[in-house]
């Protein structure tokens, strides 16, 4: 090969070097332009959404909260919030201290728990932000076909949070409950029929536990809510809870409220459905004037009747505690969350070792299942099972192995109530008997899981609040033992 050849090679390799080069520092140019457009669309977006939240935070003192990792809130959602609020007088929303966009899966729509750093804390489930299938095929058979309109859902998600902002307000303002109560009462022995139950995802009896909640605390809540949306017809079904609504909770203002038609009326309560979409835990609304009906809400449930109990040991009492192998069917669990956490027994020793043997003994062995389902807990006769939810769910705020403590603690001892009851089902029927007789079964064992979590977790609160169920719950279920 001679020279000029060699010069000619080289200078061909020299060019297409460099056309390669300009393409790729063309494409890497390009790329860099669309991504950068990109993430600043992203970024614009993400601060338009701060700033909406800043706004409510700002104007009405409301922390809007979310968890990047898992979900956020949408714009929409979001102005949705801030209409609500320009509406309703700021002496009702300034109990409201944070809504929680729930960072699970949960299908449930408004729950309150109201305990410690939690007073004032709305946490916002899946189900408000789409509606379950059972809520759409009752939207069917009730408008003969087709789907809610966005406007629909929209005052649905209104009606949702107006009702989750009552709990907090009912809280600090328990001396306004007894006068709700009599009013309540009165009604029924009208005849009254007043509907607090939807066909939806999370019932709220099931999902409110505030401190010496009593079922009053929901039907309040309905009736604010009904005062907001449809007044007249409030006024019309009951004119004194009205002007109660209007008087104690709004301080005497209208409010410019929204449309939203219950599914669950004084006319369509009784519609006919098949169950097979009734969605496991949630409650099957019934006819809340005759709860007696209605004692297997959405799910099989333990007949309510007195059991040998197991027999008390002399010293100290522990379950059996143990975990459960669950395969290959948890593959996607991560490795650290298949076994009990060290901190997880920590806390059963430490609730075991202040709880009465009256009351323990009833819960024979702990499980620790992990599961690819957002429950945290679950019990059948003596035994509890409690999955990594229990312990590893994310919060709106960084836990500390204590709060992790705290939190398990609650979720154990809804779960060893239901097992005591298990033994002592007459236990049930006093409940009732003192403090509601038209609760269903399964009503009154959730209100007392929630006297026993408060009697433990917040006693002197629940004992100023509630001194009658306090009272219970020391004397049938602590044999005295207080804290």
């Amino acid at each position: 090969m001679n020279i000029r050849n060699i010069f000619k090679i080289m200078a061909v390799s020299l060019i297409l070097l460099l056309i390669s080069t300009t393409n790729v520092s063309a494409q890497s140019s390009y790329l860099e332009t669309v991504y950068s457009a990109y993430s600043s669309q992203n970024a614009s977006e993400a601060e338009e959404l701060e700033a909406i939240k800043d706004a409510i935070y700002s104007g009405y003192g409301i922390r809007v909260i979310d968890d990047s990792n898992y979900a956020l809130w949408k714009k929409d959602e979001l102005q949705t919030i801030q209409e609500l609020l320009e509406t309703m007088p700021k002496s009702f929303t300034s109990y409201t201290k944070a809504i929680v966009l729930e960072p699970t899966s949960l299908q449930y729509e408004i729950k309150y728990n109201g305990f410690g750093n939690e007073e004032g804390t709305i946490y916002v489930g899946g189900g408000a932000r789409n509606p379950s299938p059972l809520y759409l095929r009752r939207f069917q058979a009730l408008y003969e076909g087709g789907f809610p309109t966005s406007d629909w859902l929209k005052n649905r998600f209104k009606s949702m949070l107006v009702r989750g902002m009552t709990y907090p307000f009912i809280q600090e303002h328990q001396d306004l409950m007894g006068a709700y109560g009599n009013i309540v009462t009165l009604a029924r022995v009208g005849g009254e029929k007043f509907y607090t139950k939807l066909f939806s995802p999370g019932a709220e009896s099931n999902m409110v536990v505030g401190p010496s909640k009593t079922h009053n605390w929901i039907d309040l809540a309905f009736a604010v809510d009904q005062y907001c949306t449809n007044s007249a017809n409030l006024k019309s079904l009951n004119e004194t809870r009205y002007d109660f609504v209007k008087t104690y909770v709004m301080n005497g203002e209208s409010v410019r409220g929204w449309q939203n038609t219950q599914l669950i009326t004084t006319d369509t309560a009784n519609l006919e459905y098949d169950g097979d979409d009734d969605p496991g835990d949630n409650d099957n609304p019934g006819d809340n004037d005759n709860p007696g009906d209605n004692d297997n809400p959405g799910g099989d449930t333990e007949p309510i009747e007195d059991r040998p109990a197991p027999e008390i040991p002399d010293g100290d009492y522990l379950p059996l505690v143990t975990d459960v192998d669950t395969g290959t069917a948890t593959v996607s669990i991560p490795a650290e969350q298949k076994t009990m956490p060290d901190g997880m027994k920590t806390a059963i020793i430490e609730l075991f070792s202040r709880l009465p043997k009256y009351f323990s003994t009833c819960t024979q062995a702990i499980a620790y299942v992990p599961s690819t389902d957002t429950e945290v807990a679950f019990s059948s006769e003596s035994y509890i099972f409690v999955t990594q939810n229990s312990w590893f769910m994310p919060s709106f705020s960084d836990l500390t192995e204590s709060m992790q403590k705290e939190r398990f603690k609650q979720y154990l001892l809804r779960e060893m109530t239901s097992r005591f009851i298990y033994y002592h089902g007459s236990t049930i029927n006093r409940w009732k008997e003192e403090f509601d007789p038209a609760m269903s079964n399964f009503d009154a064992l959730t209100d007392l899981q929630q006297a026993v979590i408060a009697y433990y977790h917040a006693p002197n609160y629940f004992k100023n609040l509630n001194p009658d169920r306090y009272s219970f719950i020391r004397n049938y279920l602590m044999k005295g033992i207080e804290y």
